[in-house]
């Protein structure tokens, strides 16, 4: 893992050397709120990001992770709350931000592939 410090540090110097910034985020991690989507939106947004990849958190099985999950240790957001963290992610980047697909395991990728078509086509 890292900091916020260090991911800040890191896109600072990719950005001075020319480099397009491509940053992936996932907004129902545990512990994380609405109000943390708004704030990534904007850090991500002040960095000069070129484009975003949003990622629903994936569980694999056999995990330490899991486990946590499984006996109530950690819990994760709704469906529905998690697209609405998704919309005001989107709400609050800036519109020059490209949004790039992605595929994976996680529920509702094609529910949300679509949500997010949606969004930018109103920005």
């Amino acid at each position: 893992g890292h900091t916020l410090a260090e991911y800040i540090d890191a896109a600072i110097q990719i950005k001075r050397y020319g480099f397009d910034l491509c940053t992936h985020v996932i907004l129902n991690l545990p512990g994380d709120t609405i109000t943390d989507s708004i704030e990534t939106a904007k850090i991500l947004s002040a960095l000069s990001n070129d484009c975003v990849k949003v990622h629903s958190l994936y569980i694999a099985k056999n995990t330490r992770l899991c486990e946590e999950y499984e006996n109530g240790t950690i819990t994760l957001c709704s469906k529905e709350e998690y697209f609405r963290r998704v919309t005001v992610f989107l709400e609050y980047l800036k519109p020059r931000i490209a949004v790039e697909p992605y595929s994976g395991k996680g529920c509702c990728i094609l529910q949300l592939a679509d949500k997010l078509v949606e969004i930018k086509r109103r920005t």
